[in-house]
């Protein structure tokens, strides 16, 4: 019985954030609509998703040169939209369902997974576990959830970023360089200022020791993804 009380202690406010992030969700969407604004969402992010899938399977890469937008592009000027990001290449395997939804849903889950990491570095940081509650409350609930179905660029870096933190924080650097390299791949427009805040905290972790291992993690990262940076 003790066992039982522990782990649901435990596990008792990152349930709650889910529940409470599940209910805002749902009531932020009109009966009979999608999830999305009908502007950059629908008209830009979800369109532009679907267009780089198509010519993913029709090229048979997934980093296609030419993409058939305005008569004709050079693939490379939209890449900053979304090669190699994760709801994409999910796309390519299943190619029979609309991007919209693939979109969606990975927008969802990634918000949902950075609230929960949130809460879980603010925990590593040994913030009380009811502070970290709601600090990750006060996340939830800030302007990133508006723009998860405003701008798909703005957000979807977020919750590798935090994972990263949290990776550094437990100094398993391998994850560190996989993680930062996932947000060069969602958004690499953040490249440099999602290094500038690991570096930062890293020095914050470890003082000046940290630089050859921040400097390692940030060429292999970037090595990783040089197709795009």
């Amino acid at each position: 019985m003790e066992k039982r009380q522990s782990k649901w202690q435990r596990w008792k406010y990152p349930l709650i954030l889910a529940a409470a992030f599940l209910v805002t969700a749902g009531l932020s969407v009109p009966r009979g609509y999608v999830y999305g604004s009908t502007t950059d969402w629908f008209s830009q992010h979800a369109a532009l998703a679907e267009t780089i899938r198509t010519a993913c399977l029709e090229q048979k890469t997934l980093l296609p040169e030419y993409l058939e937008l305005g008569g004709g592009s050079n693939g490379f000027l939209f890449s900053y939209y979304g090669y190699l990001r994760p709801d994409i290449l999910l796309g390519c395997l299943f190619a029979d369902v609309p991007m919209l939804y693939l979109v969606t849903a990975y927008m969802l889950a990634g918000y949902l997974a950075s609230v929960i990491l949130f809460y879980c570095l603010l925990r590593e940081e040994e913030i009380p576990e009811f502070l970290a509650f709601w600090g990750s409350m006060l996340f939830l609930f800030a302007a990133c959830f508006f723009q998860t179905h405003r701008q798909v660029m703005f957000i979807n870096y977020m919750p590798f970023l935090l994972a990263a933190l949290l990776m550094i924080r437990r100094k398993k650097y391998g994850w560190v360089c996989i993680f930062l390299s996932l947000v060069y791949c969602n958004s690499f427009y953040y490249a440099v200022s999602v290094l500038a805040a690991a570096g930062w905290y890293w020095y914050r972790q470890e003082g000046r020791s940290f630089l050859g291992n921040y400097i390692r993690t940030a060429a292999v990262s970037t090595g990783l993804t040089a197709a795009l940076l």
